[in-house]
């Protein structure tokens, strides 16, 4: 299930990123005159250079749909003071009373639950503080101190945070509307992704991310984009962002270039599919005086995760909130490690029958069959602070592992760390107690020999 994995990844992991503002380029746009390409292309440098402060009200609805195989939504809105210095964004305080990650298909319920309510995110003093509850009244807060990871640099500047979209779209022309003291420039373009010369102007003004991965995986379609971008006449900074990506394609055409893989999903991969991704902000109350506080209480996200969450702030501000909001709506821990990951219960008693391997020791390889439907626990003894690498190998089957705590909840687990094989590489356990491997392969349909090794560190 690779390819499949690696298919539909790119089509979720531009869900967070919206349009961009670093739109400096040689020629000007179709439909701008110098003076008026001058001011859309130094938009971004003249925000970074005059504004210190701004209210951001934003808006997103984006939406992956591959029929009957994964549905993913993702959903917020709300608001809040921006704080820059030089660019940096050194304090934030964005409130959202409306959050959600909708999930449906086969691939979505492997995935988790529905996850619905309000978010927060408090940047101030070095700390981040994420926010999560039914409602803005029961949020419960969690933290992350950003001295206590010096090697990870997280890109918290105001280019990162608008996202990326550039003017050099193909088959476009830029119109111009002036009133109340701002100009707002709107385009839209309709990209064939079948088409090579199309899209490699779109590659080479790496316009969008999208586009790119679905072209490099041969997936032909069309793709509508609309964009505006509206900025101060006093300043030249920006005031609004807007974006609109609706891209549409064939699901037989998937199941085609998937090979054998499509095959197991062609009654899944049927008939018209899309990607639709909406984006608007805007900047409100620009260098006004903000004061932003620190919740009274918040618990101290564990090393794992935090390293996990502030790796994906390289994507910017939007994608750390959703790697981070993301990661709890479907029942992330803080447990984890480079090969590990969330704990995402593709392997329970309400989807598979439960065989008992039986024990296994530290540096002990085991072997085992799995039937159609079946998932097999193994057991060992660990000590709090121990560090464990599991590995579950084998040549016909796409492999899955979980790791259970001595309470029987789900700690972490791993899919495709090597190929199809997959492990949980160098795990600190957390307490005292017999732990549960449980191994398992990312479909139900699959049967085979695996071999397991459970190792500790030397």
């Amino acid at each position: 299930m690779k390819r499949l994995a690696i298919c539909i990844s790119i089509l979720a992991i531009m869900l967070a990123l919206g349009v961009s503002v670093t739109t400096a380029q040689e020629d000007c746009p179709a439909g701008l005159d110098e003076a008026q390409c001058a001011v859309l292309n130094g938009a971004a440098a003249a925000t970074i250079e005059n504004v210190t402060s701004f209210n951001l009200t934003f808006d997103t609805n984006n939406l992956v749909d591959l029929g009957e195989l994964i549905l993913l939504r993702v959903y917020a809105s709300g608001s809040g003071p921006i704080i820059m210095e030089d660019g940096e964004i050194v304090a934030a305080s964005l409130m959202m009373p409306e959050a959600g990650l909708e999930l449906g298909g086969m691939m979505g319920g492997f995935m988790g639950e529905d996850a619905m309510g309000s978010a927060a995110f408090v940047l101030v003093d070095g700390v981040m503080y994420f926010g999560a509850g039914e409602d803005m009244e029961s949020l419960e807060w969690r933290s992350i101190t950003l001295a206590d990871y010096p090697e990870i640099t997280a890109e918290l500047t105001f280019a990162g945070f608008a996202g990326s979209a550039g003017t050099a779209l193909p088959n476009s022309e830029w119109s111009v509307n002036a009133a109340d003291g701002q100009t707002t420039f709107s385009t839209e373009s309709s990209i064939d992704l079948s088409d090579p010369e199309l899209l490699e102007s779109v590659l080479e003004a790496d316009t969008s991310g999208l586009l790119a991965g679905l072209g490099a995986e041969g997936l032909a379609g069309t793709a509508n984009i609309g964009a505006s971008i509206t900025t101060d006449d006093a300043t030249g900074a920006l005031a609004g962002v807007n974006s609109s990506t609706n891209v549409t394609f064939d699901l037989g055409a998937i199941a085609a270039e998937l090979g054998e893989e499509g095959e197991m999903f062609s009654d899944m991969l049927s008939g018209e599919g899309g990607v639709t991704i909406e984006i608007g902000s805007i900047f409100s109350e620009v260098n006004a005086d903000f004061t932003i506080e620190a919740p009274a209480e918040a618990e101290e996200i564990g090393m794992f995760e935090a390293e996990t969450v502030l790796f994906s702030a390289s994507e910017g501000l939007p994608g750390l909130l959703t790697a981070y909001f993301n990661g709890i709506a479907v029942g992330a821990d803080d447990g984890g490690a480079v090969g590990g990951g969330p704990y995402a219960a593709n392997c329970t008693p309400d989807t598979r029958t439960f065989i008992e391997g039986g024990a296994i020791a530290l540096d002990e390889t085991v072997t085992g069959t799995l039937a159609e439907g079946e998932a097999a626990t193994w057991n060992f003894s660990g000590a709090a602070g121990d560090v464990v690498t599991i590995a579950m190998n084998s040549d016909p089957l796409d492999t899955f592992l979980e790791l259970l705590g001595p309470d029987g909840i789900g700690l972490t687990g791993n899919d495709d760390f090597n190929g199809l094989n997959s492990q949980i590489d160098a795990y600190t356990l957390p307490a005292d107690g017999t732990y549960t491997i449980v191994a398992c392969t990312f479909s139900s349909f699959e049967s085979g020999d695996y071999d397991l090794t459970l190792t500790g560190a030397e």
